[in-house]
């Protein structure tokens, strides 16, 4: 069966071939020669970038030719204490080099489906709840979207990894029969913990911490054995538990480990649910994978270590989970033949040849060669011949498409046809294929009609599955995945939970998604004059108390600290340690992720270490560094927007002065922190003089260049919608969509729909 599947696999190789090394007589050569070939010639050329002489093949170089515009547009070259060309030789140069750059065509490289557009694509076709992303190799994104063609290459794990999904999909959706429903009852003896975050009393099993492997209740499958319960079978579980909560008044969050709960585990795959106060038992369905083994923890216990030793944990007057019983019941359907089943198999024929044609129109959206329809139903066929049943044929006919070709990549022409252009309709804006309504849409021509398609965009926009698109864009383009790498030191700040720093990562989703369904100007982003919190948010803000986890927007004062991206906790922590704050961090995501500026050093720079002797604050260190030449040209950009934004600790909050720390050694072989005050001064000024001291300061000069952000936002969308590089190649459709969004305050709602609308969204 692998080698009949794996026929379906493609690769696409494409061979750039670099033309021979002719040199080119261009209007660009004079200019070179009296102003860059002194230290880009051919007598080590710094940077390792030569000019002298310059070849055809250099000019033909995307990247080269928008770092020699970059340079040449914002005055980094030639250096200041060089002689500088004059201000209309300048222009003329920039212009030039654009033209050349819009001739230079894109590389066209075929592009597969993310795993998250694999797995939404099944999901919405079948009305199934898979989670496949565990199955399958990460997508890297590297600088760019992980849409472009070039973060899209199929290794032969790749391959490996999608013809096993495949198989697995399939060998869930057509089952033989009818799986039958057990049930599991769990009490006090077969309660397992760690015993060093919780402990157990006559009939109950206590949760007191948030350490998921320190703290946690999982369950042996009978009271004299330590061996773990496993799920037997994928499916849908059902979990009730007789649960309470104890020494607090307020909602807490059960976390569902879905790990070995005896060994540290990744605490993004944990699942948290909501306990109410008064709530005696909890229930939740999980869809699960065999052998998965659960475990519950306390995800917003207050602390994270009481101490070793079970009576520590007894005396605890904090909150506490007390656990009675807990029931598991599953796999649960409920309805039987699933809604999948029935869609994938034909109810009135069991011709493989028919079942090939029915499932190529199910999940391919456009027809098949034949030579590879009927090796689909050859293998259909061989399966019966063999002695198969209908239902084993099913399976392997669905495992061959699902790892074809025509499933795992885009189709995209040169020029997009229209059932292409609903497709990158839909993995734009759903992340997901197009359904029904769109591809008929497709089909009928009403995509080629303006009208028609911004009423299928009103009504894309309005789905639910919008949010998918928000939350994968918004973790791309700002990083927010990264929120929660580096873990707040709890013995620093002792009233942040793993929760409230969860909270913090979703800000930013929230922001975006507010901005888009209500219609507003992307400037809010820049500065806005209220912030979406939820409970938990409010709490460390210390705002006006709200409920629910549901993050709403909240309106503040004028003066406020916050507003905007930059002015979100999660956002500032991105750019931090445990303990400490970093500038430059702050600094380098500023200019990268607003101004969209690429801060890559040259290939030959040699790193000279500042000396900061008898520098005490950090603007001094910071100072120092400046004076480094080698740094000085990235760093007098960097320096002072990160410098401004001090004031906000390493959790985002706002502090007056910084808290030095050092890590000691005690006589317990532990660590005692020693904590020291030190003032904070962020005074400073940009390259081009103008002055940043605070956040305020910092959104004004990020106002005062609006056009320059907003655009970076456009290209951003356009990059992420289209998979291709909007670089200054794309700079007629960047500057196309920033016009007509003028009229509409810079609507969110309206970029997309003018990018959308825009012809050069039809170019592969």
């Amino acid at each position: 069966m692998i080698c009949d599947s794996m026929r379906y696999i493609a690769y696409a190789i494409v061979l750039c071939l670099l033309p021979g090394e002719v040199f080119a007589e261009s209007f660009e050569a004079p200019f070179f020669a009296q102003y860059c070939v002194a230290c880009h010639g051919v007598d080590q050329p710094e940077g390792e970038v030569r000019l002298d002489p310059l070849s055809e093949s250099r000019l033909a170089n995307r990247e080269f030719l928008e770092t020699l515009i970059g340079v040449l547009d914002e005055r980094e070259m030639p250096p200041a204490k060089e002689p500088q060309p004059a201000d209309d030789l300048r222009r003329t140069m920039v212009q030039g080099l654009k033209r050349r750059l819009r001739e230079v065509a894109p590389p066209s490289l075929l592009k597969r489906l993310t795993r998250e557009e694999y797995t939404n694509t099944i999901n919405d076709l079948l009305d199934t709840n898979f989670e496949l992303t565990e199955f399958l190799p990460d997508d890297p994104s590297g600088e760019r979207f992980n849409k472009a063609g070039e973060s899209l290459l199929m290794s032969p794990y790749q391959v490996q990894a999608y013809l096993k999904t495949a198989r697995f999909v399939a060998n869930q959706l057509i089952l033989d029969e009818k799986p039958l429903v057990r049930g599991w009852d769990f009490e006090i003896e077969n309660f397992r913990g760690s015993s060093r975050g919780d402990y157990q009393t006559k009939d109950s099993h206590v949760l007191t911490t948030n350490y998921p492997w320190r703290s946690n209740l999982h369950f042996s499958t009978s009271g004299d054995s330590e061996e773990l319960f496993e799920i037997p079978e994928f499916g849908r579980y059902r979990f009730e538990a007789d649960v309470t909560i104890v020494n607090s008044e307020l909602d807490q969050t059960i976390g569902v480990n879905s790990g070995d709960p005896r060994y540290p585990t990744n605490l993004k795959k944990i699942q948290r649910f909501v306990l109410p106060n008064q709530a005696s038992s909890l229930s939740l369905d999980l869809t699960l994978l065999p052998g998965t083994e659960i475990s519950f923890t306390f995800d917003s216990a207050a602390t994270w270590n009481i101490g070793e030793g079970a009576e520590k944990h007894r005396k605890y007057a904090g909150p506490k989970l007390i656990f009675n019983r807990v029931k598991i019941t599953g796999p649960i359907y409920d309805e039987w033949p699933t809604v999948a089943e029935r869609r994938i198999l034909l109810s009135e024929s069991e011709d493989p040849a028919e079942l090939a044609q029915h499932l190529a129109t199910l999940f391919i959206h456009r027809p098949l060669p034949q030579k590879d329809l009927d090796a689909i139903t050859d293998l259909g066929q061989r399966t019966l011949d063999a002695g198969g049943t209908y239902r084993m044929a099913a399976r392997r006919m669905v495992t061959a498409i699902l790892s074809s070709p025509y499933f795992l990549y885009k189709h995209e022409p040169s020029t997009l046809d229209d059932r292409a252009f609903a497709a990158r309709l839909a993995y734009f804006l759903w992340n997901s294929g197009p359904d029904e309504e769109l591809l008929r849409a497709a089909d009928s021509g009403e995509l080629q009609s303006k009208e028609l398609l911004q009423a299928q965009l009103v009504r894309m926009l309005a789905s639910p599955k919008v949010f998918r698109f928000c939350e994968d864009f918004t973790r791309q383009w700002l990083q927010t995945d990264r929120i929660d790498d580096v873990a707040p030191d709890h013995r620093l700040f002792t009233n942040v939970t793993t929760l409230h720093i969860d909270a913090l990562s979703g800000e930013a989703n929230a922001l975006f998604r507010e901005i888009l369904l209500k219609k507003l100007s992307m400037v809010n982003f820049i500065d806005s004059d209220f912030a979406m919190v939820n409970d938990l948010t409010a709490e460390f803000y210390d705002y006006p108390p709200v409920s629910g986890r549901e993050f709403r927007p909240q309106n503040f004062a004028s003066d406020s600290q916050r507003g905007g991206l930059i002015g979100q906790a999660g956002i500032l922590k991105l750019t931090s340690g445990s303990f400490s704050t970093s500038p430059i961090l702050r600094g380098v995501w500023i200019l990268k992720n607003l101004y969209g500026e690429k801060l890559e050093p040259p290939a030959d720079l040699k790193i000279e270490e500042p000396d900061i002797r008898g520098a005490k604050t950090m603007k001094e260190i910071m100072a120092q560094h400046q004076n480094v030449e080698t740094c000085n040209r990235c760093h007098r950009k960097i320096d002072p927007l990160g410098l401004a934004l001090e004031h906000y600790d390493s959790l985002g909050r706002w502090r007056d002065e910084y808290t030095h720390v050092e890590v000691l050694a005690n006589s317990d072989n532990g660590e005692t922190l020693k904590t020291s005050r030190m003032p904070i001064d962020t005074t400073a000024s940009l390259w081009d003089g103008r002055p940043v001291n605070s956040l305020p300061a910092v959104k004004s000069i990020l106002l005062a260049d609006k056009e320059l952000v907003l655009k970076n936002i456009v290209s951003k969308l356009i990059s992420y919608s289209t998979g291709r590089d909007a670089g200054l190649q794309e700079e007629v459709f960047i500057n196309d969509v920033y016009r007509q969004i003028e009229e509409s305050d810079f609507s969110l709602h309206e970029a997309i729909v003018a990018i959308c609308t825009h012809p050069a969204f039809l170019r592969k």
